[in-house]
């Protein structure tokens, strides 16, 4: 699949978190076609999918809503922090094996 031509937040995250538009649809639990709809602007980015790319990937999910690509994303926890690869694998490994499940 060749990269989106169209600049939104969505894309300039999953392009530092290094992941493909499928791969976000996968760990979304939606439709690859209902993101590409975000990035192609024919869909407004929601509040509650804001919401589901923050608690996912670890991305600031006020930085995604305000639709300032150019801005540098920041992380979700601490906002002066930068978003990078790291952050995103860091909470894709917390989301799939919360801390609980390993004292188990």
């Amino acid at each position: 699949m060749r990269p989106s031509t169209c600049k939104t937040t969505m894309t300039v995250m999953r392009s530092v978190a290094g992941i493909t538009m499928q791969e976000l649809a996968d760990v979304l639990g939606c439709s690859r076609m209902s993101l590409q709809q975000i990035e192609l602007g024919r869909l407004q980015l929601s509040h509650r999918m804001a919401e589901k790319i923050a608690l996912h990937t670890g991305v600031s999910m006020s930085w995604l809503l305000a639709h300032k690509y150019k801005v540098p994303p920041v992380c979700r926890r601490d906002p002066d922090q930068p978003y990078t690869r790291e952050v995103y694998r860091q909470t894709r490994a917390e989301v799939s094996q919360p801390e609980w499940l390993l004292w188990m």
